[in-house]
């Protein structure tokens, strides 16, 4: 288990599946990145609200990526066309899904 911030953020490229992986792949990770930083704020007391922050955007990530995982499955099973792409963890551009407009503009939540 890290303990510390740093070791955290130094661990999560390591841990971090490949861009074409799977969803559910993509989605363990994040739950996973999620669960290690909340065991780090626990433990490093200096970066307490720090790392929390980052355990509740590993949560939101993938709780968003679980919505479009669920979308998709239904879509299947309906035998409908397939919505939007799972857009995986980050959009084409670089940037987080979390806060994006579809226009490309930023939007805090």
């Amino acid at each position: 288990m890290e303990t510390t911030l740093r070791g955290a953020h130094e661990l999560m490229p390591r841990l971090m599946p490949a861009p074409t992986a799977p969803p559910n792949e993509w989605l363990a990770f994040r739950r996973r990145s999620a669960a290690i930083y909340r065991e780090v704020a626990d433990v490093d007391r200096s970066h307490h609200h720090e790392a929390l922050y980052w355990a509740e955007l590993e949560t939101a990530v993938a709780n968003e990526l679980e919505q479009q995982i669920d979308a998709a499955q239904r879509a299947e099973q309906m035998g409908s066309a397939q919505p939007d792409r799972i857009t995986g963890p980050d959009k084409a551009d670089g940037r987080s899904p979390i806060g994006s407009k579809e226009d490309g503009s930023d939007e805090a939540r």
